[in-house]
Order: structure tokens, then C-alpha cells, then sequence
């Protein structure tokens, strides 16, 4: 047998070619749900650019920096981490979370701009139907608050 194709099945790429089917990326959420749990501590500003580090090392594509609306103290890591991967020369690209909400994009686009550097922002919106109960809102209130954002 001349042609291992015959027996070994390549997955990442189409039939009968060589070409890639896509790249798989891999995105770290350590530094933003990783700390959301009772029982974690949330580690200093050495400690995060260590992570970074590590994540960097071993080729995670981006990683979540932090909810720029949850205030000051987490603006500044946020904005040391960003300073961080920036000066650092880092491929690592960071991500931020975003309620769909004015006091979460604004800090967003503000830490951006002053790290000089893009940073994405995953931004999310709760709909579930306790939580629409809970708050009052509308489905048509909802599409308000995304139309909203997605200008900011």
C-alpha cells in the first residue's frame, strides 16, 4: 500500500484533498468565569499575567480579561493585562465581557483605546424566561438594549 489516505482518515481535511478543512481555536475564560466560583480566590496582578503567560506558552488563541463593568479594580486589571499583552509582544488576543449595556461596552471601548491594542468584546444579553419575569422586560425591549449596543 503506497497511500496511507487509504487507511488513515484525516479529519481536519477534506475528502480526497489536502486542504484544511479549519483551524480550531482555542479561547480561555480563566480570568473572567474562572473566578466566579465561592471557593476561588482571585489572584493578584501578578498572578493574572502569569496565567497569561502560561496561556500564551501553550497556544491559546485569546483569553477573557475581565468584565470592564464591574468596577474600578476590575478596570484596572483589565487595563494592566492589556498594557501587559501589549508590551509583552503577545499573540494572545484579548477578549472582554460585555453585558449589552452602556456601563459595560463604554469601559470596554475606553480600555481599548488607551491600551492602544484590539480587544474583542463578548457580549451577552440574559434572557431566560425567569430572568425576563423577573426584570420586567420585553422581548421587544431586549432587541432595543442589542440594537442598542451593537451601535456603541
Amino acid at each position: 500500500m503506497d497511500r496511507t489516505d487509504d487507511i488513515i482518515h484525516d479529519w481536519n481535511t477534506a475528502p480526497g484533498t489536502s486542504e484544511r478543512l479549519r483551524t480550531v481555536a482555542l479561547h480561555d475564560e480563566t480570568l473572567r468565569d474562572g473566578l466566579q466560583n465561592a471557593s476561588v480566590r482571585d489572584p493578584d496582578r501578578d498572578e493574572k499575567r502569569r496565567i497569561v503567560r502560561g496561556l500564551e506558552a501553550i497556544g491559546v488563541d485569546s483569553l477573557n480579561v475581565g468584565l470592564p463593568g464591574a468596577g474600578e479594580r476590575a478596570r484596572r486589571d483589565i487595563a494592566d493585562l492589556l498594557a501587559f499583552i501589549r508590551d509583552e509582544g503577545l499573540a494572545i488576543r484579548p477578549t472582554v465581557a460585555c453585558r449589552t449595556h452602556p456601563d459595560d461596552l463604554r469601559p470596554a471601548c475606553e480600555l481599548a483605546a488607551e491600551a492602544g491594542i484590539e480587544v474583542e468584546a463578548m457580549a451577552f444579553l440574559g434572557t431566560s424566561p425567569i430572568r425576563l419575569y423577573t426584570e420586567g422586560w420585553t422581548e421587544d425591549e431586549l432587541e432595543r438594549r442589542t440594537r442598542r449596543a451593537m451601535r456603541l
